[in-house]
């Protein structure tokens, strides 16, 4: 390992060999509302930008960094981050200033002391991996660093080493990932397809927010019946016809496959089926789960606390649902009203409820200071924002309930 070399971590999936790498700047709002929205409070990629630019002048641009490559031995989140990622290697970033590829690296000072800030020098000192993080930041507490580039990236020219930490499927490579996980995941893979909501990087995506949340409330990784009800939750969303009951055929189709392992007693089986079922009727919301798996699964599969995206939830089910239209606006806010604000008695499942903290109490805050005619502007745009009125075309809904 070069002493001043610089590290790294893409996604699997990338443009490295053609674009290089790129800042928050150069990705997509998706990617950039599941990253950054929950702390910046939005999902919009402009406003998100603007948050990032907020905190330290050129962040929009930059790229995170380590002084040595992560090892094996860390903690079950950040080994999971690690081995669904890519390792990108980048020369000292004396010889990235000097190229006038990226300005002086930004750091923060410390936990509670000016936040980020122009750092005078990088140091390489040995990183402590090993210090306990119970947040969704991987890297909190780990001394990292941001390179601001000049115009958004760092070409594929200045990239020394490009190494997979895993096949591409997403699997482990090291010991930490057992001949059973190994076995559930070659057969649930599929079944899913190579892109899209419910693809293989979704599910790959709900395990890695599972494992976050598990270490963050009781230190432990996931067991393999909670990995077994993740791997198969949507293995039934691409037949024709189960929409809205997928996790119903989910769990008659994985049941067969998983009784066949032998990895699982009678009980467990009938508790990973009640967890494929239930995540796509309780989700994240407060209904009880029939047992522990359950609240995991949906726990890790929920979006994070954002508005605009439960309220296009509440309209999608109005679209579904409820033929009298000329009360969507009105059972929208009622909806929200009362399930998501602060006298709801809906309760989060305890993950959940810990992965998202404060945002939640954030969000039940937002709702009640709410009218209904501005819940129904943010949907408006929510959908416009996403192309989403197409659907509205397609069944024919008056003008009034297409964005305009």
């Amino acid at each position: 390992m070069a002493k001043h070399n610089l590290y790294t971590y893409v996604p699997k999936k990338n443009t490295l060999k053609t674009d290089g790498l790129y800042g928050p700047i150069g990705d997509t709002e998706e990617n950039l509302a599941r990253r950054y929205g929950y702390r910046a409070g939005s999902t919009d990629k402009l406003d998100i930008l603007n948050w990032l630019e907020s905190t330290a002048p050129g962040r929009s641009r930059a790229i995170s960094v380590l002084t040595e490559p992560i090892p094996e031995d860390v903690p079950e989140n950040m080994r999971a981050f690690r081995n669904s990622s890519v390792q990108v290697t980048l020369p000292p970033y004396t010889e990235l200033l000097d190229a006038g590829v990226i300005e002086r690296p930004i750091y923060r000072s410390n936990i509670r002391g000016p936040g980020l800030i122009p750092a005078k020098r990088i140091s390489y000192r040995k990183l402590r991996w090993k210090k306990p993080n119970n947040t969704p930041l991987v890297f909190k507490g780990i001394r990292h660093y941001m390179l601001p580039t000049v115009d958004g990236h760092i070409p594929p020219v200045y990239l020394l080493a490009v190494a997979m930490m895993g096949k591409d499927d997403g699997m482990q490579k090291d010991a930490s990932m057992s001949a059973e996980e190994k076995k559930l995941r070659r057969m649930a893979r599929p079944f899913y397809p190579e892109s899209g909501r419910r693809s293989w990087e979704h599910v790959n995506q709900v395990k890695r927010n599972a494992e976050m949340m598990t270490q963050g409330l009781e230190h432990r990784p996931l067991t393999l019946q909670e990995k077994a009800a993740i791997y198969f939750h949507d293995c039934a969303i691409r037949e024709r016809g189960t929409g809205k009951q997928h996790g119903y055929y989910g769990r008659e189709k994985a049941l067969p496959l998983l009784l066949s392992t032998g990895f699982f007693t009678d009980k467990q089986l009938k508790e990973i089926g009640q967890a494929i079922l239930e995540h796509d009727t309780l989700n994240a919301t407060g209904r009880k789960f029939s047992n522990h798996t359950g609240e995991v699964l949906a726990s890790g599969d929920a979006n994070p606390p954002d508005l605009p995206w439960l309220l296009n939830k509440f309209y999608t089910w109005q679209l579904t649902n409820n033929p009298d239209k000329e009360t969507w606006p009105a059972d929208i806010y009622e909806t929200a009203v009362e399930e998501f604000g602060n006298k709801s008695t809906e309760k989060f499942p305890a993950y959940y409820n810990k992965f998202h903290g404060d945002r939640i109490q954030k969000l039940r805050d937002k709702i009640d200071s709410m009218s209904q005619d501005e819940m129904w502007d943010v949907v408006q745009k929510y959908r416009r924002k996403h192309h989403l009125e197409e659907m509205d075309n397609r069944l024919g809904l008056p003008p009034m309930f297409q964005p305009a």
